[in-house]
């Protein structure tokens, strides 16, 4: 008998070695998610800071700003040469995701010397077929934009890629976009932005459910639909988010504590 207990003393570090490596790990990656809502809110903050700014003359500047840049340029837009990317779910006023495009036109300053792509925002899926319903969101002559520049889009894996000879685009390739308008490679991308939006709706249940119930801008009745600076700070991750999950596996760490330490008495007791 004596043996034997010796024995059980003898496994019991390694016992509570094994049972607190759980705990050790979901420790771990409580304390990594605490520091990526840290870093995700300096994120947060630098993004308004760009946004909120006086905007850049884009067409005055030789040197390209940082993405998310806030900028304004003057021109003219070559709608023969817009794209559609998509399609694309955007919100409605009626709070469900339709199917649209997002076009993207090239906009030349009035010199002919600069150009530069703009992402106009989500139109219907009818705008692709149809000359006439979209020449009523195609302004003719100089217009002014204001917006931020954007790097353009990495393809998902199950994202097929873009066909430039039939002009068909499923993400954002500022380079392929560019040669498909007869533009250098190199032409900045620019995602204009609605500005001001003055309509509010409450949040959905789902939002509130999900922790995120605040008032939204509705969805103006515009088109195209460029995004609202809300959204352009909006993550799929957010700060609280990280907080969640750190408080999930904080939680789960105390636990499997609890039992590891609860293990390793009762086997010293048996001892």
């Amino acid at each position: 008998v004596a043996a034997r207990s010796g024995s059980g003393s003898r496994r019991t570090p390694w016992s509570a070695a094994l049972l607190g490596i759980p705990s050790l790990l979901a420790a771990y990656l409580g304390n990594w998610q605490l520091e990526r809502r840290q870093w995700k809110m300096r994120l947060l903050e630098e993004r308004r800071e760009q946004l909120l700014a006086e905007p850049i003359d884009l067409f005055a500047v030789d040197e390209l700003p940082p993405e998310y840049s806030r900028v304004t340029l003057t021109g003219t837009y070559d709608h023969a040469k817009a794209a559609f990317v998509g399609p694309r779910g955007r919100p409605s006023s009626a709070g469900v995701t339709e199917q649209s495009y997002l076009v993207v036109t090239p906009l030349t300053s009035a010199d002919g010397k600069r150009t530069a792509l703009v992402n106009r925002g989500w139109v219907p899926l009818s705008w692709r077929t149809d000359p006439e319903e979209r020449r009523v969101g195609e302004p003719s002559g100089q217009v002014t934009v204001v917006g931020v520049v954007r790097h353009g889009e990495r393809a998902g894996q199950f994202v097929p890629p873009n066909d430039l000879e039939a002009c068909t685009w499923y993400y954002v390739n500022t380079a392929e976009l560019a040669q498909a308008a007869g533009r250098d490679a190199d032409t900045p991308l620019v995602e204009a932005i609605l500005d001001a939006p003055t309509v509010v709706k409450p949040p959905s249940a789902m939002e509130v459910l999900g922790g995120r119930a605040r008032s939204l801008p509705a969805v103006p009745d515009v088109v195209p639909l460029p995004k609202t600076l809300d959204e352009l700070c909006s993550f799929s991750v957010m700060p609280r988010d990280h907080t969640n999950y750190a408080a999930t596996w904080l939680t789960l760490s105390a636990a499997t504590a609890a039992l590891a330490v609860k293990a390793v008495r009762g086997t010293m007791r048996r001892a």
